[in-house]
């Protein structure tokens, strides 16, 4: 397989990023294409949300079994941590890195960018599941809140609603809570 219709992202992580494959659906030829492509669109998709990446020195003592090739132990120059936003919300972060080139920055930039790509979208379904109820649970509030005010005509067979102001208020209180737990999970 060629590597001659890959774009520039892609034939850039194909040269620098690691790589696998399905033995029983694909060559590892088509596992590195493969993850060469899945990068480059997910690196795409983090730029198209405004995700960003902050790179700092990593404050936890390097500690490793890593050797150079004579033996001695491995002591890189720096140890970085990498942390991808989207706003002010960390959505995916990696510490421990040692001794990052541009090349390896991008490449675990793109990797964080997955992850996060998979929380991203996992809450988006979970706000779809969720709009349903929520708007339930919005429409409840406000009946509680117009019965307390007492701008819900109530049939004449129910009970005077203002016996019980304190159960409603406390289902109010409920209500609210769900909501601004829901609520964490829209758009």
């Amino acid at each position: 397989m060629s590597t001659d219709t890959l774009t520039a992202a892609e034939q850039f992580f194909y040269e620098y990023a690691g790589w696998g494959y399905v033995p029983e659906k694909e060559t590892p030829e088509e596992g590195r294409l493969r993850g060469a492509r899945n990068l480059a669109a997910t690196e795409a998709w983090a730029k198209s949300v405004g995700m960003v990446f902050t790179w700092e020195d990593d404050d936890v003592p390097w500690e490793s079994d890593i050797t150079d090739d004579d033996g001695t132990p491995y002591v890189p120059n720096t140890v970085e941590s990498c942390t991808a936003l989207i706003g002010d919300s960390v959505y995916a972060s990696l510490y421990g890195i040692a001794d990052a080139d541009s090349h390896y920055r991008r490449v675990i930039q793109a990797e964080l960018a997955s992850e996060a790509r998979s929380t991203v979208e996992r809450n988006a379904a979970h706000a779809k599941l969720i709009a349903p109820i929520l708007e339930d649970l919005k429409a409840a509030r406000d009946k509680l809140n117009a019965v307390i005010g007492g701008t819900l005509s109530v049939p004449p067979s129910v009970p005077d609603p203002r016996q019980y102001r304190d159960a409603i208020r406390t289902a109010r209180v409920g209500l609210t809570n769900a909501l601004n737990a829901l609520a964490q999970y829209e758009g």
